[in-house]
């Protein structure tokens, strides 16, 4: 006989024949046409599958997308955003968050040591990933050679919901350990805009002085939310995998040539 449900927590219809018809056939359309066969909230309907079996993902697809905005959005998006959705238990939320880490550690083996970083859209993408559904603010610093090879990433701070800790110093010391002359630094805003608060704006003048003197230069300061990236040197929001037909449109970083910080 089948079990009551648990007190607190809603019952939820079982899948009947019909539904793994479904199944079946969502599945078949995906694998003969790939992604494009599919709507996005189909896409995530799939996805959620491999997490609850037994159940319609459907409703649970299209709240998800009604809720995040984008599918990406869905995947960037704090885990208290999404905590009361019906039908996303603990199985799906880990599916959603594996998805999410291994999409970020998938962009970190693209920005592993050697890889050239000649624009802000190159290391968008994985900020925003690593950055933006953090429930603190994190500082995530940059470091390049004089040929624009990433030589080092390092966390450097994680701090409360509206200000994390950067010290110069500690900055310099690792730009020097490492040989960089160039220094991209990213935090998030957790909650907040995409844009740079003037306490960002301070930061960025006081950081690109104290690393000028060691010759080393600030090359740019990306603000991340789930929703974008913002670089304080190119003064607009930024979008990751930008093409090389639009390079005229990208603002250029060298760590051999500092950009000019507003003043």
């Amino acid at each position: 006989m089948a079990g009551a449900a648990k007190p607190g927590r809603a019952a939820e219809p079982a899948v009947t024949g019909g539904r793994d018809g479904h199944r079946v056939r969502l599945r078949e359309r995906f694998l003969a046409g790939g992604p494009a066969a599919l709507a996005d909230y189909e896409l995530l309907e799939l996805l959620l599958q491999f997490a609850v079996p037994r159940k319609d993902t459907k409703p649970t697809a299209r709240e998800l997308l009604r809720r995040c905005g984008t599918l990406a959005g869905v995947f960037l998006q704090p885990r208290s955003g999404t905590a009361d959705i019906a039908g996303l238990g603990p199985s799906s939320r880990l599916l959603l968050a594996l998805v999410r880490a291994v999409m970020t550690r998938a962009l970190a083996v693209e920005l592993q040591s050697g890889c050239r970083i000649s624009a802000p859209e190159d290391v968008a993408d994985f900020v925003r990933l690593e950055l933006g559904p953090q429930p603190r603010e994190c500082v995530l610093a940059i470091f390049l050679n004089a040929g624009d090879e990433l030589v080092h990433l390092d966390r450097l701070a994680e701090g409360t919901v509206n200000q994390a800790p950067v010290y110069p110093r500690e900055v310099a010391r690792l730009a020097l350990l490492h040989g960089a002359t160039g220094v991209i630094l990213a935090h998030n805003h957790p909650g907040g805009q995409c844009v740079p608060s003037r306490d960002d704006l301070d930061l960025t003048r006081t950081l690109g002085d104290a690393l000028a003197k060691l010759d080393v230069h600030l090359l740019d300061h990306l603000i991340v939310t789930p929703a974008g990236v913002y670089s304080i040197t190119a003064g607009r929001e930024v979008r990751g995998g930008a093409s090389r037909r639009d390079a005229e449109h990208v603002p250029t970083i060298s760590a051999t040539a500092g950009p000019e910080m507003s003043r």
